[in-house]
């Protein structure tokens, strides 16, 4: 029992001090620009986020110029995917966030064409009923022949 309670108290002494010497993660930055393609311009608003095996770490969205930065990104590598509605989604593999510089990418997004089919819009005229909900009087609209019938 002497000798379990001194193997215990060792362990409870001698762990803390290993633990200490331990180093912290390294981070670093990860940053660039979406552009479109064809002419060259930054997509604003586009969403850019770094994955590890298949969990996503971190994730941001491009400013008006279409650059983003994200901090504090620990060393890894990563899978970069980068989504903006009307584009294709761009996947980079293999990014590697290096600590002795700063990662810097530039993407560029084509757009994506989606075929549909054709859109019909008809509509019903309702004579009788007021156009605005919100009136208080009565209120209808009137065809070019009826609105010579009234003075005014």
């Amino acid at each position: 029992m002497d000798n379990l309670r001194s193997t215990l108290l060792l362990l409870l002494f001698a762990i803390p001090p290993l633990t200490a010497f331990a180093q912290p993660t390294i981070h670093q930055v990860v940053r660039g620009s979406v552009l479109d393609r064809q002419n060259r311009l930054g997509l604003p608003g586009a969403n850019v986020a770094l994955y590890r095996d298949s969990t996503l770490v971190q994730g941001t969205v491009t400013d008006v110029d279409g650059l983003f930065r994200m901090d504090e990104v620990p060393v890894d590598r990563y899978k970069v995917v980068v989504r903006y509605i009307g584009y294709e989604t761009v996947v980079v593999a293999d990014v590697v966030v290096i600590s002795g510089r700063q990662t810097v990418l530039d993407i560029e997004m084509e757009e994506s064409i989606v075929r549909m089919d054709e859109l019909v819009v008809s509509g019903q005229a309702r004579k009788g009923e007021a156009l605005n909900e919100m009136t208080a009087v009565s209120a209808r609209a009137f065809s070019v022949d009826e609105s010579g019938r009234y003075a005014g």
